[in-house]
C-alpha cells in the first residue's frame, strides 16, 4: 500500500465511528440513490445500499429493473417478489448488478436478502479512493476529507502514521530480501546437486 493510501486508512482508523454508516447520494440514470459506508476494512471500504421490494417492482430506475429481472421479472407484487427472493436467495447471493455512475459501471454484488429489502455492496480499496478519478472513488475521497478535515491537519498524527508506514515498508523489504536469499540458496544447492550427479 502506498503512503497516501496508508495515511488515509490511518486517519480513518483513528476515529472509525465518524465514517461508519455515513450516507451519501449519487445519480445513476434518472434516479438518485442513497448508499452508506457499511464496513471499514484493512484494505478497503465496503459501500452498501438497500432496495426495498416495493421500489424494485415500481421504479423505472436501471438498478431496480436489473434486480427485478434477476429475482423474477414476471411479478409486479412486492410481497410475491419478496417470497421469490427468499426462495432463491442462495442462487442470488453474490450475483452482480451494474450501477452506472457518470458513465462508469460498478459491479455491486447482492450481499443480503431480507424481509424488507435487498442489499447491494461493493468494496473500494484505499488505493483506488486515493488515486482513481472515477466518480464513486472521488465521492468517497471527498467524503473522507470532509469528515476527517481536522485529523488530516494534525501533525503529530500524520507523523505517527508516516513512521508506521516506514516501519511496515522496511519489514516488507526485509521479508522480500529473505525470500530472494532463500531462492538463491535453493538454486545454488540445485546446481551443486546437478554437478555432483554429473561427476
Amino acid at each position: 500500500m502506498e503512503y497516501e493510501s496508508f495515511k488515509t486508512r490511518g486517519v480513518i482508523f483513528e476515529s472509525k465511528y465518524r465514517l461508519e454508516r455515513k450516507k451519501f447520494k449519487f445519480e445513476s440514470g434518472f434516479s438518485t440513490y442513497e448508499f452508506f459506508v457499511d464496513a471499514i476494512g484493512h484494505n478497503a471500504l465496503t459501500i452498501s445500499g438497500f432496495f426495498n421490494y416495493s421500489e424494485i417492482t415500481k421504479s423505472l430506475g436501471i438498478v431496480e429493473r436489473q434486480l427485478h429481472d434477476l429475482i423474477s421479472a414476471r411479478t409486479k407484487d412486492p410481497s410475491v417478489l419478496k417470497r421469490v427472493a427468499g426462495e432463491r436467495k442462495f442462487y442470488l447471493y453474490n450475483e452482480k448488478i451494474n450501477v452506472n455512475i457518470e458513465n462508469h459501471d460498478y459491479p455491486f454484488k447482492i450481499d443480503g436478502i431480507g424481509p424488507f429489502a435487498v442489499k447491494l455492496s461493493i468494496q473500494i480499496t484505499y488505493d483506488d479512493i486515493v488515486n482513481s478519478n472515477n466518480p464513486l472513488e472521488v465521492i468517497l475521497r471527498n467524503l473522507i476529507h470532509n469528515v476527517y478535515k481536522d485529523l488530516f491537519q494534525k501533525e503529530y498524527l500524520i507523523r505517527k502514521i508516516q513512521e508506521n508506514w516506514e516501519k511496515e515498508e522496511a519489514h516488507k523489504q526485509k521479508i522480500h530480501e529473505e525470500v530472494l536469499n532463500e531462492e538463491k540458496i535453493k538454486e545454488q544447492k540445485k546446481k551443486e546437486l546437478e554437478e555432483f550427479l554429473k561427476s
